[in-house]
């Protein structure tokens, strides 16, 4: 459809619009041609249309050739403020409110007048929330400023509700590079290109940078809402064809599932080239498709962002459907470059509010894939808002409570992950449709409350324990107070146990002539009396038993009751019965019983005319098993002579 309009005289009010209304679901785009000059853009439906818009256009280089902005009334008794940022040719000064009453169909043009200035970051607002549209751009325009020719600029803007925060730009085929240009909603707008910081812009001011061949894509990142645009150099800027054109780079978060563009002709004049420039998630690629046709070969992966690729995809003439058959969309621009002009506009995009926002404790852009860390008692900052007008706010904490009001000091009385969201609403009947979903918004992140540790821990060691430059000779607790990882006091009690290591010496007697097989496997008698082995401890602290025997004269062996000592085989110290190792001894004058484990180590010495062993080692239980035991008595027949009785006895628990 081929429809001729024009609006020239800044200032001026004109009726020079056109309402369309479809039996079915389209897809609208429009152009703006003049000889040697052309652009196009999308067309937003009137029922996404809203009342808040900031301008983006060029800086002019010429006087005849300014920028400009329409603003077009959805509704009668619309009145707009309009606050420029540059100068206007109806004598309306940077910074100055305009305000103008429109009617249905009625716009207003304006333009800049003074050269090396243009209406980037301009606001335009109807009152009574009244919808508007707004066109932006260029007469004519050199980019750079430096270049031999120019062409027009021309995109319908972006109501400030759809703008993002994230964006995936990609250059222009058949050109040598683009400009592209971020112009920030809000003050204090973080900047991040392919992950670098590059700058800090408060409310309307841009910042501009190149993608070329070497560097054919940019992942940008704004901590507060932001509009990008694209822009074509000029044909003299070292490239063979086409000239600036104006496109509209949609966030990630507009994401679209399927679209239908069109490529433009006019005249003839535009048949060298046509392109469409795709991103979409990595993991989607292989659900991407043109006209039918998988186009998951054509991606590549984004510099500074390998979650998303991109692809530059030659074109044709006419209509065109793209789509995603994943659960992932896709951000797409259409364009086409001629011998003396070029054309772009953005395929579309979806209108979600994006420009909602929450913070706490002032650490702003938090969404549900964030975690903020805190710890059990700390209080929290909530804080809320929106670039839209909201009338009532609500919070939930996530742990059972909630709020109605902004800027809440909260605080968690129980450590667990707690999802929070806020949900932003406006619910005058007066601005839009009551039905309208895109008036309520919600906006969620997760905060961890940790508590603080307590942590026990033991430590042991032989004789000594040097710990935390300490040296430990006995057993003691140590308490370290310190912040976690999450910056959380907690604790550590350490249990320090020192054992000991031991040297003994056995002093045992031996009859001349007899030789004694000692525990380290060495026979000892006449020749040798003296021995030394090296043990472990239960505690496993190295000890020394030293042997000293003592050869004695082998007396006479009295003729006494066989029946004299009796020694039991076991004992179960844990039960009701035998609890008890002892002997029974019959005309005996003296007995002293040695019990030794499996290692030699001596575990007992008792008297055993009146004593008995527990089956313990200082005071601690030792374990099942069988142990040796030596008797050595006296009998009354011969009170001379030493009688010595080994054997083992079983320990059972």
């Amino acid at each position: 459809m081929d429809i001729q309009m024009e609006n020239t005289v800044s200032g001026s009010t004109s009726m020079r619009t056109y309402h369309l209304t479809t039996t079915d679901t389209v897809s609208v785009y429009t152009s703006n041609f003049y000889p040697a000059s052309f652009d196009a853009s999308f067309v937003l439906p009137t029922s996404v249309l809203r009342d808040e818009y900031m301008v983006q256009t060029w800086e002019c280089n010429n006087e005849d050739w300014p920028s400009q902005f329409l603003v077009l009334a959805v509704e009668d008794s619309t009145i707009v403020d309009i606050v420029p940022t540059a100068n206007c040719q109806n004598s309306v000064f940077q910074g100055n409110r305009l305000t103008v009453s429109l009617r249905q169909g009625q716009c207003i043009l304006l333009k800049n007048r003074d050269v090396d200035q243009d209406f980037s970051g301009t606001t335009i607002k109807s009152r009574n929330c009244k919808p508007i549209a707004v066109i932006n751009g260029n007469v004519n325009v050199r980019i750079p400023s430096t270049a031999e020719y120019g062409d027009r600029l021309y995109e319908q803007a972006v109501p400030t509700a759809y703008w993002g925060k994230e964006f995936i730009v990609t250059r222009s085929g058949y050109h040598n590079g683009d400009r592209v240009k971020c112009t920030s909603l809000q003050d204090n707008c973080e900047l991040r290109v392919n992950g670098q910081i590059v700058d800090t812009i408060d409310a309307g001011e841009s910042y501009i940078f190149t993608i070329d061949v070497d560097h054919p894509t940019a992942s940008i990142k704004g901590s507060k809402p932001i509009c990008v645009y694209s822009y074509m150099v000029s044909k003299s800027y070292t490239i063979p064809h086409g000239d600036p054109s104006m496109v509209f780079e949609a966030p990630i978060e507009q994401q679209l599932n399927d679209v239908v563009f069109v490529n433009y002709t006019h005249d003839g004049q535009l048949t060298s080239f046509f392109f469409v420039n795709v991103s979409t998630r990595t993991d989607n690629v292989q659900n991407m498709y043109l006209d039918g046709t998988p186009i998951g070969s054509e991606f590549h992966t984004v510099n500074g962002d390998p979650d998303y690729s991109y692809a530059i995809i030659t074109s044709t003439a006419g209509s065109h459907r793209l789509y995603s058959t994943g659960p992932t969309g896709f951000v797409s621009r259409s364009y086409g470059v001629g011998e003396n002009e070029s054309f772009g506009y953005s395929d579309g995009f979806a209108t979600r509010i994006q420009s909602v926002w929450m913070s706490i404790n002032d650490r702003i852009n938090l969404t549900s894939e964030d975690t903020f860390h805190i710890c059990l008692g700390d209080s929290l900052l909530f804080r809320a808002g929106s670039n839209t007008e909201y009338d009532s706010i609500g919070w939930n904490f996530g742990d059972g409570t909630g709020a109605t009001e902004n800027n809440i000091i909260h605080t968690f009385q129980s450590a667990g992950l707690f999802y929070t969201e806020v949900t932003l609403e406006r619910t005058q009947t007066d601005c839009f449709d009551a039905t309208d979903t895109s008036l309520r918004a919600t906006i969620g992140t997760y905060v961890m409350v940790h508590e603080p540790m307590f942590v026990t821990q033991d430590t042991s060691a032989c004789d000594s324990l040097i710990f935390k430059d300490i040296v430990y000779y006995r057993d003691s607790v140590d308490t370290s107070y310190y912040t976690n990882v999450w910056g959380c006091d907690s604790t550590v009690e350490t249990t320090i146990n020192v054992s000991r290591s031991y040297e003994t010496t056995w002093n045992m007697n031996i009859y001349e002539g007899d030789s004694l097989i000692w525990i380290d496997g060495n026979t000892y008698g006449d020749s040798v009396t003296t021995g030394t082995v090296n043990l472990q401890t239960v505690d496993g602290c190295d000890s020394i038993i030293h042997l000293n025997m003592t050869l004695i004269p082998r007396p006479e062996a009295p003729i006494i009751d066989s029946f004299a000592l009796w020694v039991p085989n076991a004992f179960t110290p844990d039960r009701s019965t035998n609890q008890g190792f002892r002997i029974s001894c019959y005309d005996i004058l003296s007995a002293k019983v040695y019990v030794f484990n499996r290692w030699g180590l001596q575990v007992a010495e008792f008297d055993g005319l009146t004593q008995g062993w527990d089956g313990c080692y200082k005071g601690k239980p030792c374990p099942n098993g069988a142990y040796t035991y030596l008797v050595e008595y006296i009998a009354k027949a011969n009170p001379q002579y030493i009688h010595r009785e080994k054997g083992t006895v079983l320990l059972i628990r």
